[in-house]
């Protein structure tokens, strides 16, 4: 009996050994790397893959290693296209070192199982990984030759050398705390004379919807025909430039006249002899004239100028004052204005907890304290920041600001009664008779 059940364990074995493991037209979630099995990724094979020619290949990066996320984003245009999809499934937020190793594991596997077109490579990534993705084509000169990036530009510990050639696809959300970093990169690859798209959509810092996605992979497409990577491609080129008027229109009815005006220039810059680029031409010069466009502009360029104030004064004294002031002024704008400058308070918030934290692992406990301090003006919903005040002006020795602050944080909300029991940054508060009446207040 146990030789009959193993002799069937060995012909199951051996027809899934020659069943095939990766079928073109759909996802695989995961791919071990042949070299470093420590390393994978999902993939997604274009329909009708075959060895005999090569193909393009879009590399994924997420900032929390969820490769497949992105492919299943990208599929439906990389299959209309004939493209491969891989995202890496470990690289992600944190140590660099990691991340580089699992970059280079799956670019030497795709290399390896899959026949690239070494001309029409490109990467992409959200957030983290939008650094990654730049990365990967700063590490490999000549071998990348384009970046959809979203949430993030700068590359993960490497500047952008002079000479670069590469085409970027920028996507943001309209209330993405990284906005005015993008914006700011828009600018300077323009300067450095590199083909530059710039699409904002409805949200904050999140991947691009599907059709952003999909234009993001069109551009470079477009572009690589253009650039005699490949054929050219006129019924892309009319169905994007169709798909970049719909998306610019749709944003004036959002109130964002701004966004449609800049998308609408860039399609009449990219494919000018486009009749859709015609119209877009026309448009932007009438939003150009148009006070709401005005308005938008203005209220965005105060922002920028409020983000570039606050990173010149970080670890400043001055830091945590500004910092004030401007969640004072955000809490009295309306409308874009209001929008713009929340911004900029979501972004300086994460730099401040950042700011706080080191100052606390340092022991300059009123440094901590004070910022604390502002990241609780800035996020006056949320009670935590006032306690971490708190804890700070405990640790410095100045107890009278350490129970104003624990009363703000009760008063917000804060309900760990367990942090106030135990925690021993609280320990200097503990002998005072108002400490212990609010243990004891319900």
């Amino acid at each position: 009996m146990p030789w009959r059940f193993l002799l069937l364990l060995l012909l199951a074995c051996s027809l899934r050994a020659e069943r095939p493991f990766l079928q073109p037209g759909a996802v695989e979630p995961r791919v071990v790397c042949a070299k470093d099995p420590r390393f994978s990724y999902a993939l997604y094979l274009p329909p009708g893959y075959t060895p005999e020619r090569a193909w393009p290949l879009l590399l994924a990066f997420a900032p929390d290693a969820d490769g497949l996320l992105p492919v299943e984003l990208f599929r439906a245009e990389a299959e209309r296209l004939g493209w491969i999809v891989a995202g890496s499934l470990d690289s992600r937020n944190g140590a660099l070192e990691p991340a580089l190793e699992a970059q280079r594991a799956m670019w030497d596997d795709l290399h390896a199982r899959f026949r690239i077109d070494g001309s029409r490579v490109a990467a992409t990534g959200f957030s983290g990984g939008a650094r990654m993705a730049l990365r990967l084509a700063l590490d490999r000169p000549g071998k990348v030759f384009g970046v959809i990036a979203s949430g993030a530009f700068h590359a993960a510990g490497k500047d952008l050398p002079a000479g670069t050639r590469l085409a970027v696809f920028l996507a943001c959300g309209e209330e993405d705390f990284n906005y005015f970093e993008l914006l700011q990169a828009r600018r300077d690859l323009e300067r450095r004379g590199l083909e530059v798209w710039w699409e904002t959509h409805a949200g904050g810092h999140r991947w691009p919807p599907p059709d952003v996605a999909a234009r993001g992979l069109g551009a470079l497409a477009i572009h690589a025909g253009r650039a005699r990577r490949a054929p050219a491609d006129p019924a892309l080129e009319a169905r994007w430039a169709e798909g970049c008027l719909a998306a610019a229109r749709a944003r004036l009815p959002a109130g964002r006249p701004l966004q449609a005006r800049r998308t609408l220039e860039a399609l009449a810059k990219f494919l000018p002899e486009q009749p859709a680029a015609v119209l877009a031409r026309d448009e932007a010069r009438a939003l150009g004239r148009d006070p709401a466009c005005a308005a938008e502009s203005t209220a965005e360029a105060d922002a920028e100028g409020d983000a570039r104030r606050a990173a010149s004064a970080r670890g400043s004294a001055a830091y945590p004052v500004l910092l004030k002031a401007f969640a004072r002024e955000a809490s009295k704008a309306r409308g874009l204005e209001a929008r713009y400058r929340a911004m900029v308070l979501r972004n300086e918030a994460f730099t401040t907890e950042d700011l706080a934290r080191e100052a606390w692992r340092q022991g300059s406990y009123k440094q901590s304290a004070r910022l604390f301090e502002a990241l609780a003006e800035v996020l006056p919903d949320r009670p935590r920041p006032a306690y971490f005040a708190a804890c700070a002006w405990a640790q410095a020795g100045e107890a009278e600001q350490g129970m104003a602050w624990l009363r703000r944080a009760l008063d917000r909300g804060f309900k760990e009664a367990a942090a106030l029991r135990e925690d021993p940054a609280l320990d200097p508060l503990r002998g005072r008779a108002d400490f212990r009446d609010l243990l004891r207040d319900p």
